[in-house]
C-alpha cells in the first residue's frame, strides 16, 4: 500500500491496526482491522468546486464489539458490511452531489477486493 492511502488507514483504524488491515469494495477505499474490532470507509461526496476547498469525502468508521453467543459470518466481513451500511446511510444523509460507489451487494474482503 502506497504512503498516502496507508496514512488515511492509519487515522480510521489507528497506527497499528494499518498495517493489519484488509481491503474491500466501498466508494474510494474499504479497510477493515478484524483484530480491532474496526472497519472504515471512504466515499466521495462533492466535486471539485462545489466548495471552498476541493473535493469532499465522507470517512466512516465503525466499531464491532463483540459476544461470546454472537455466531454468523466471520468478524471481518460483519465489519465491512456495517461499515458498507454506515456509509450509504451517511452518504444519503449528506446529500452528496457524487456517486458514493458503495457496492449494492455484500463488500468482499481480503485479498480478492478490488482497489
Amino acid at each position: 500500500m502506497n504512503p498516502k492511502p496507508r496514512r488515511a488507514v492509519a487515522a480510521a483504524l489507528g497506527e497499528r491496526q494499518a498495517a493489519r488491515a484488509k481491503r474491500f469494495d466501498a466508494g474510494t477505499m474499504g479497510v477493515v482491522d478484524a483484530a480491532g474490532g474496526k472497519a472504515a470507509a471512504l466515499v466521495p461526496c462533492t466535486a471539485p468546486g462545489t466548495y471552498v476547498g476541493g473535493s469532499h469525502s465522507l470517512s466512516v468508521v465503525v466499531r464491532l464489539k463483540r459476544h461470546e453467543e454472537s455466531g454468523g459470518p466471520e468478524p471481518a466481513q460483519r465489519l465491512a458490511d456495517l461499515a458498507v451500511g454506515a456509509a450509504r446511510s451517511a452518504h444519503r444523509t449528506a446529500r452528496c452531489d457524487l456517486p458514493s460507489e458503495v457496492p449494492d451487494t455484500a463488500p468482499r474482503v481480503g485479498a480478492d477486493a478490488s482497489g
